[in-house]
């Protein structure tokens, strides 16, 4: 099942650059496969099939792999994680990193926490929990590198829980469609003073599938206030 989603991808990810280890395409076909599996009981993903997780999902979760990263870069956090894209994803190809995955329903909770459990991802931590509260924590507030934000919320929000959550020099990798210019023009004042208001964008498209998005990456430049 695995080995035919990833034949779709590979061309695409040689033509990206992106290197994929072994032991990583094994977990990462292991997690598609629990991800339908345990998808026929819990709303993980609108997708049904292993070629169309593949090219919609784990494809466009490897494109973060293109980005340069800010220094230091040890401890990320994915917003609103649902069935565990993009930070699975990166778990998967980061071993050394420390990778939070923030979502309020219990039952994804518990697929991600088993999933990262058979995959053996002890640095992946799935934590059941509302985003703005989190952002007030004190596990949460200023703690982080890098926010990851996919399908989770309008720019205004992600920003807003961005400025909260990172440390000074951190930075917001905000995953967007075409809806992301017109995001960005209505953006507030407060966020604007808070983040670099001209973000670095990370375009990609596979024309196989017509698939596109740009991921906005957005650098905390000064103290909240």
């Amino acid at each position: 099942m695995g080995r035919e989603g990833w034949a779709l991808i590979a061309p695409v990810l040689a033509r990206e650059g992106i290197g994929v280890s072994p032991e990583q395409r094994t977990r990462l076909e292991r997690y598609v496969e629990l991800l339908l599996h345990w998808g026929r009981r819990i709303n993980l993903t609108a997708a049904r099939d292993p070629q169309t997780v593949f090219t919609r999902h784990i494809l466009d979760a490897l494109m973060l792999e293109r980005l340069p990263w800010p220094q230091p870069a040890a401890r990320w956090v994915d917003l609103g994680a649902g069935g565990g894209f993009p930070g699975m994803v990166f778990a998967v190809m980061h071993p050394e990193l420390q990778v939070t995955a923030v979502e309020t329903v219990a039952k994804k909770i518990t697929f991600l926490q088993q999933t990262a459990r058979e995959l053996g991802l002890a640095h992946y931590h799935p934590l059941r929990m509302d985003a703005q509260k989190f952002a007030d924590s004190a596990q949460g507030a200023g703690t982080f590198d890098v926010v990851l934000a996919r399908a989770f919320a309008d720019l205004e929000t992600v920003l807003d829980l961005g400025a909260r959550l990172v440390r000074p020099g951190g930075e917001v990798w905000a995953m967007k469609g075409q809806r992301l210019a017109e995001e960005q023009q209505r953006l507030s004042g407060p966020v604007r003073k808070v983040f670099n208001p001209q973000p670095k964008l990370y375009a990609y498209e596979f024309p196989e599938w017509s698939g596109e998005g740009v991921v906005a990456v957005y650098r905390r430049e000064t103290a909240l206030g």
